[in-house]
């Protein structure tokens, strides 16, 4: 009621007695603030003010009633600033965290630690998507941060985003393939079949465009496009010795199987994405903390990575990225 526009005129006429200053405040005609006054009257069955050609004056009930939408109008206000305020402090409690499906999140498991010891009542709440779906959470706002790889990053103008790793891209094949040696290289499974994965919430004809955007970056002339209905199923039909699949080297769904890799000499990035206008200080926090993981996390590869062959195992990935 406090927000009636009738209680609004009838306060404002109060204080200023004058029906074009009141009509000017309001932003309304005097004929407007005239209907008010008389439907707020007939509603509370009396007379508020009396009037003259020459001036406005409340009534004696009309005081009383003046007082009493005062007396509420500014506990009303007050009230509602401190659920405001209240309101505001739970955001900076929780965070959104959107993670691309199938990475690796040591990192953020790690930094998630570290921030809670600083804040312990923090909430941070963290979602896994496929990148179209990831996107879509992110631009509709239901998300305050996502980690997102490069290939996928919509190419959005007003995003605020930061590169956190930069990760390398490798071929993966069936440890039974015949070709899978010690002495092979990238270059030997070129002519394989790729396999190539469709991301939930991605239409077909998408996702054979972007099979064949893949096979052009890669520089792959594969005998046939196998097609997976989901990443899991890619690496499965990969370690059936079906063909082969490229993906990055901290993928938490292709380790423990039976699969080698080969480096094929290109980079992706992971990209850490925020929205603009975030005046939570926890998600700042919470990035700064994450950045520095995530260092820590690449210093760690790049070590072992220089006295490495060109194959290797995902177990013994899996071991390094443990450290």
């Amino acid at each position: 009621m406090l927000r009636d526009n009738k209680i609004m005129c009838f306060l404002t006429l109060a204080e200023t007695l004058n029906y074009t200053k009141a009509a000017k405040q309001l932003f309304m005609s005097q004929q407007a603030v005239s209907r008010c006054i008389a439907a707020l009257e007939d509603e509370l069955q009396a007379l508020l003010f009396v009037r003259t050609t020459r001036s406005v004056e409340l009534t004696p009930i009309g005081r009383m009633y003046y007082d009493l939408f005062y007396d509420l109008r500014k506990e009303f206000n007050e009230r509602l600033e401190i659920i405001k305020r209240e309101a505001d402090s739970g955001n900076y409690k929780k965070i959104f965290l959107g993670v691309q499906s199938y990475l690796d999140v040591t990192s953020i498991i790690h930094a998630i630690s570290d921030l809670r010891d600083i804040e312990p009542e923090l909430n941070i709440e963290v979602v896994r998507y496929s990148p179209p779906l990831l996107m879509e959470h992110f631009l509709n706002n239901r998300l305050d941060v996502i980690l997102i790889l490069n290939r996928f990053l919509q190419k959005e103008t007003g995003l605020n985003k930061e590169e956190l790793l930069s990760i390398p891209l490798v071929l993966m094949v069936s440890s039974n393939n015949p070709l899978a040696t010690e002495d092979a290289t990238f270059e030997t499974f070129l002519n394989m079949p790729f396999i190539s994965d469709l991301l939930e919430g991605e239409d077909n004809l998408t996702h054979r465009m972007r099979a064949q955007h893949d096979i052009k970056l890669w520089g792959l002339s594969p005998e046939n496009i196998i097609w997976a209905s989901d990443r899991d199923s890619a690496y499965t039909y990969a370690e059936l010795d079906y063909g082969i699949v490229i993906g990055i080297e901290m993928s938490c769904i292709a380790r423990n199987r039976n699969l080698k890799m080969y480096k094929t000499g290109k980079l992706e990035s992971l990209w850490l994405i925020r929205r603009e206008n975030c005046d939570n200080p926890m998600i700042e926090l919470f990035i700064k903390i994450l950045k520095k993981h995530y260092r820590n996390y690449q210093e760690k590869l790049a070590r072992p990575y220089k006295r490495l062959a060109n194959t290797s195992t995902l177990n013994d990935l899996g071991k390094l990225a443990q450290g």
